[in-house]
């Protein structure tokens, strides 16, 4: 084990072994804590813990992956993370298991903090209990995010004796195999104790707020009760990641614009966004078209939302075009609300891409359930084809 401090860098001590039981892993953890805290000759290291991190990594690859993104936020967001890698196929039963502390760098304003980050592979039927596993390593009485990159096997048993213990679940729908499919099982989840956080969701904020100030104001509202047309336009390239993740922001902006202006849709869209695509949706007994395209905008734009387009007239209101497009350098939106006869107006509003681990910051400081959110996916699901069947 390291202990060696440099107080002006982050210092990490671990410890790892092969078939240990938790007891084991515990007496270890302290064990940890104890070499910190000897190494600062200056100031001891404050234990933070803000919340329980739980994240299931399918493939030791992916475990890799997530071990780095969550070294970026451990300064920021301190915490107990457990990582958990289940296989069944060994005929051994047993669990793995790597630890170790970290104590941020000293500042003018703070003392170091210290987190703690558990990696936990289970091998044969250990793989089968993961909920057993991780349940005596949760700190108590701090909330506990699940965290399941991919797609969630809803149904499951192994997944929903993990998300038993959770609080809320973080998603990316952008990830799911089946965007459809995956909607309409949060939709049916919604109604149960946990949120939901949706990195996807969380992606397309800036979208719906600006689509939303279109329709403020006394003026305006009815444009919001006559949409006559709805274009959307997405990135070409890419492969089938891409074609998942346009899926999916498609299935959560008409699911939004259905919760907001009340839209039932009429055809639907039933596996991954392919081409170019035309659905409608019914507003009263009016049809209103959904026109979707695919445009080259270069690598980096493969499966974004570049533009969304809404016509809009109303009785004795000018016809209006409303447009918010994502210039080319990805970095910002440009909008302009050009109504007949008057003059257009223009601004630019910063749009730039955030990485995962910056949206995985904001939503482990969220709790709770989002009600648009959940109406929205409710409403995505019907966009996608499925219902929330329950017997009569």
């Amino acid at each position: 084990m390291e202990e060696s401090l440099k107080m002006s860098q982050p210092v990490v001590i671990e410890w790892n072994a092969t078939d240990v039981d938790l007891a084991t892993v515990e007496r270890n953890m302290a064990a940890l804590w104890k070499q910190l805290a000897d190494a600062q000759d200056r100031v001891c290291p404050v234990r933070t813990h803000i919340f329980n991190l739980v994240v299931y990594a399918g493939k030791h690859e992916e475990a890799q992956r997530i071990e780095h993104a969550l070294s970026q936020l451990e300064d920021r967001q301190p915490s107990r993370t457990i990582i958990l890698h289940g296989d069944r196929t060994p005929d051994r039963m047993s669990i793995d298991a790597a630890a170790s502390v970290v104590c941020s760098p000293v500042s003018a304003d703070r003392a170091p903090r210290g987190c703690e980050r558990l990696s936990i592979c289970a091998w044969g039927r250990a793989a089968d209990h993961l909920d057993s596993v991780v349940i005596p390593l949760l700190i108590p009485e701090i909330r506990t995010y699940l965290w399941w990159p991919g797609q969630p096997p809803f149904g499951y048993r192994s997944f929903h004796r993990l998300l038993a213990f959770a609080d809320q679940l973080v998603v990316d729908s952008a990830q799911f195999e089946s965007p459809g499919d995956g909607l309409s099982d949060i939709a049916r989840l919604s109604s149960g104790a946990q949120g939901v956080n949706d990195f996807h969701w969380a992606r397309l904020a800036t979208w719906r707020e600006i689509i939303s100030q279109f329709f403020d104001g006394a003026h305006n509202v009815a444009y919001a009760r006559n949409v006559q047309s709805l274009s959307l336009h997405f990135g070409a390239g890419g492969g089938e990641l891409h074609r998942r993740s346009a899926t999916a922001g498609l299935l959560l902006l008409l699911g939004w614009a259905g919760h907001a202006f009340h839209w039932e849709p009429e055809t639907t869209l039933e596996g991954l966004l392919e081409s170019n695509l035309e659905l409608t949706a019914i507003q009263g007994n009016r049809l209103i078209p959904i026109h979707i395209r695919f445009d080259d905008h270069g690598e980096k734009a493969a499966g974004r939302l570049m533009l969304v387009e809404i016509d809009a007239s109303a009785p004795g209101l000018s016809n209006a075009r409303f447009t918010v497009q994502r210039t080319e350098d990805m970095q910002n939106a440009r909008i302009s609300e050009a109504l007949k006869n008057q003059p257009t107006h223009e601004r630019v509003v910063p749009l730039a891409l955030r990485s995962d681990v910056e949206v995985l910051i904001d939503e482990l400081e969220t709790t709770g359930h989002d009600a648009i959110y959940e109406s929205s996916v409710a409403q995505a699901s019907r966009f996608a084809g499925r219902v929330i069947w329950t017997p009569a």
